[in-house]
């Protein structure tokens, strides 16, 4: 009976205690501590493992996490820099990265494969038996090879070689902080789509309740239509300050999970993905990292669920007007939870249809006419100025008995005064309508026109269109679009101040071309003044490309089918840029709408050179950074017909520059002139390039008394060095460094150095 009895309790204790198969050792010789988590946003990829750190030093033994053999070996100036692939006993891939030095073992098949290639660069696979290792042994040394600080990259791959979560897997360290969540972005989704009356997204700041134990916002959000939001959120473990990324992140809508995303695998061949997970636009524009809690069109990233195209996506028109709870919760791998509540007003807002001036003998009646798609309206609002809007007075209006949406309301006037007439509608969450605007009376000593200013922002379907008008209106100007092959509609106007209006139109895919908008609008002497003005429009579809802009005019991008993740439509616009020193500007700078998506393959942007210029190799397509600096992109001239291209993931502002600036070089080692008794000493340069960059490591070349060495290039530290591998003999030695850019600029520096006895 005693032994059944200890039989039970084991077995009990197996169900209830989680059992993990794998029982793997420690990594790193270093105090436990994480730099960089799982899935972290890297530029155009995902982080596919976690960082260790080794508290800015480099040098600390690198184990094998389990038996298995060395699968393969590589270096790079860039990515892993020098790293190890172990394959281990149960079919995982373990890869440690940007190592100082190698074991005794692997290092001698590196030498042997560089010196074979003669150059540094190698990626070398091995046989099971070649160089077998146990659980515990050293395979390297921590370093800072491929990356600017030092740390180690570990990496956990599956038998399909997809990265898995280290943490999830027993590499877990000490964490007893919860995430911490800063600002929320809520994002209109289409051209319908408001937020607190706004298309454009908005950015919140979160502070932290102490007596609710959870972070807040201030007020309510009003949203009409669809809108995805998007947390600025990071982890904190124990042991360092660095951030880390969450494990992971739920969106609940009244306690109805409404989306939800946790990281623990991926496959290489969705990471380009990531801007689809992050919100791309806010980290373009240097404002951080915002983790989307909704599902973009084309993000079949296997984090979601649910994984459907629109899941999380919160939609006015699917929910009962009025107050929602929205709730967001973070979580880090060890459970440590972090919490945002607040409410969001889902509403449609109140439309005023009309409003109309009649004139009696002695008085004016006004009759306005207002409705409310998911509502009531509850009260309209009738203000009267009778000093051209400087002073305002709200008068009395009633609801028409026998009309249904009509309000009345009446003014004593004296008909050599001008009356300027303003109207809004109200619902019940105290949601207004925008304002409608009249007036009666004719204003004398007025002279000329109305004149109008705009400004034009394109989003991906629909443009705004900000106008300004120099006097005051009778009413509204009207804004009428025409797109090529469709017939001119009206534009929806609203007022936003007494002479500022806004417009919106929806763009028609597939009517490409000049689209051209025109403004008209009467003053109150009666004087019509009129303006318009046209842009070019595009339409880029998933199912068949598109092309952008027209060589002729100076700039075009051509898409191949399946190069973008949903309908858009482009837009290419000259802009004024001024060129960086020793890059001469060859084009006029042009800007490609939209700048706030990625495209799933590159497009091909092309711009027109001179004649002449096209086969002169230091002309190059750049970009304009958000720092105000030129970046090369490349330089594609075969078949473009008299045109320089590049290809690119993202639109922003081009140009065709010329590199007119060599490479530097300084730091020479040893010093020319100098005497040294090492006989294995030190050599080394600093090499730097401000105009279109050095490129690969084939470009830095370091020559000793006319041998090739096969150096190592560091581009995020701007050197290369080499250390001698056998004595350099007595006497004077010649060490060259030469230094080629990506547009052909070349430099060179000698050091003549002499070896003493």
């Amino acid at each position: 009976p005693r032994n059944h009895f200890l039989l039970i309790a084991l077995i009990l204790s197996c169900l209830l205690i989680p059992c993990r198969t794998e029982s793997y050792h420690w990594s790193l010789d270093a105090p436990r501590a994480l730099t960089s988590t799982f899935a972290e946003h890297r530029s155009g990829h995902l982080h596919a493992g976690i960082d260790l750190k080794t508290w800015g030093q480099v040098g600390y033994e690198v184990y094998a996490v389990g038996n298995g053999y060395v699968w393969r070996i590589r270096t790079s100036p860039w990515g892993y820099g020098k790293a190890v692939y172990l394959r281990l006993e149960d079919g995982k891939t373990v890869i440690y990265g940007h190592l100082s030095e190698f074991a005794p073992s692997i290092q001698q098949v590196v030498e042997r494969e560089q010196t074979r290639l003669e150059r540094y660069s190698v990626d070398i696979s091995l046989d099971p038996g070649q160089i077998p290792v146990r659980g515990g042994q050293v395979v390297g040394f921590s370093g800072r090879t491929g990356c600017a600080h030092p740390h180690l990259h570990f990496e956990l791959r599956d038998e399909e070689n997809c990265p898995l979560n280290p943490l999830a897997h027993g590499f877990s360290v000490a964490d007893h902080r919860a995430p911490r969540l800063t600002s929320l972005s809520v994002k209109p989704l289409d051209w319908e789509s408001t937020v607190d009356g706004q298309h454009n997204r908005c950015l919140h700041p979160l502070s932290w309740n102490a007596a609710a134990g959870q972070y807040q916002l201030s007020g309510a959000l009003h949203v009409q239509g669809r809108v995805g939001l998007a947390l600025a959120v990071h982890d904190l473990a124990d042991g360092a300050q660095n951030r880390l990324h969450v494990h992971a992140l739920h969106l609940f809508l009244d306690d109805q999970p409404v989306f939800s995303a946790t990281y623990d695998r991926f496959s290489y061949s969705k990471t380009h993905k990531v801007d689809l997970d992050n919100e791309f636009a806010l980290y373009r524009q240097g404002r951080g990292i915002y983790k989307n809690l909704y599902v973009m069109p084309g993000n079949d990233l296997p984090f979601y669920r649910p994984d459907a195209f629109g899941s999380g996506v919160i939609d006015s028109g699917e929910w009962q007007p009025g107050y929602h709870r929205v709730r967001i919760r973070a979580e880090d791998f060890l459970g440590n939870t972090a919490q945002l509540e607040f409410s969001l007003l889902l509403d449609q807002r109140p439309q005023l249809e009309d409003l109309q001036i009649v004139q009696d003998a002695q008085s004016l009646r006004l009759t306005v006419r207002a409705t409310d798609a998911d509502d009531s309206v509850q009260r309209v609002l009738v203000e009267i100025s009778e000093d051209l809007g400087r002073h305002w007075r709200s008068i009395k209006v009633r609801a028409d008995p026998g009309q249904e949406n009509i309000y009345e309301a009446r003014w004593a006037w004296r008909d050599d005064t001008v009356i300027l007439v303003r109207a809004w509608a109200e619902d019940q969450f105290g949601i207004r309508s925008w304002p409608r605007i009249g007036s009666v009376g004719v204003l004398s000593g007025m002279e000329g026109e109305p004149e109008f200013e705009w400004q034009v922002v394109f989003f991906h379907d629909f443009v705004e269109v900000s106008v300004v008008s120099d006097r005051l209106l009778t009413a509204e100007p009207k804004l009428i679009i025409s797109q090529t092959g469709e017939e001119p509609r009206p534009m929806a106007v609203y007022q936003e101040e007494l002479r500022r209006y806004r417009g919106l139109a929806y763009l028609i895919p597939g009517s490409d071309g000049e689209a051209v908008i025109s403004i008209t609008g009467r003053d109150l002497s009666g004087s019509l003044g009129a303006a318009g003005f046209s842009f070019s429009v595009a339409t880029v579809t998933r199912s068949c490309g598109g092309q952008v802009g027209d060589l002729h005019r100076g700039i075009a991008a051509h898409f191949q089918p399946g190069s973008v993740y949903q309908t858009f439509m482009s837009h290419a616009e000259e802009v004024k840029a001024s060129s960086s020193p020793g890059l001469l500007m060859k084009s006029r700078p042009f800007f490609l709408y939209p700048d706030d998506c990625v495209f799933e393959k590159r497009a091909t942007v092309c711009i027109a050179a001179q004649k002449g210029e096209r086969e002169n190799d230091r002309i190059g397509v750049y970009r304009l950074s958000r720092g105000g600096k030129w970046r090369y992109v490349g330089r594609i001239a075969e078949g473009l017909g008299g045109a320089i291209g590049a290809k690119v993931r993202s639109f922003s502002t081009f140009a065709l520059l010329e590199d007119q600036i060599d490479p530097a070089i300084w730091r020479v080692r040893p010093r020319n002139g100098s005497r040294t008794r090492h006989h294995r000493p030190a050599i080394s340069a600093k090499v730097r390039d401000t105009g279109s960059g050095i490129g690969g490591e084939e470009n830095v070349t370091l020559v000793l008394d006319g041998q090739i060495l096969i150096s190592r290039y560091d581009p995020p530290v701007e050197s290369i060095s080499y250390r001698p591998q056998e004595p350099l003999d007595p006497g004077e030695h010649l060490l060259e460094v030469l230094v080629r850019d990506r547009a052909g600029n070349q430099a060179r520096a000698q050091s003549r150095f002499t070896i003493i006895p």
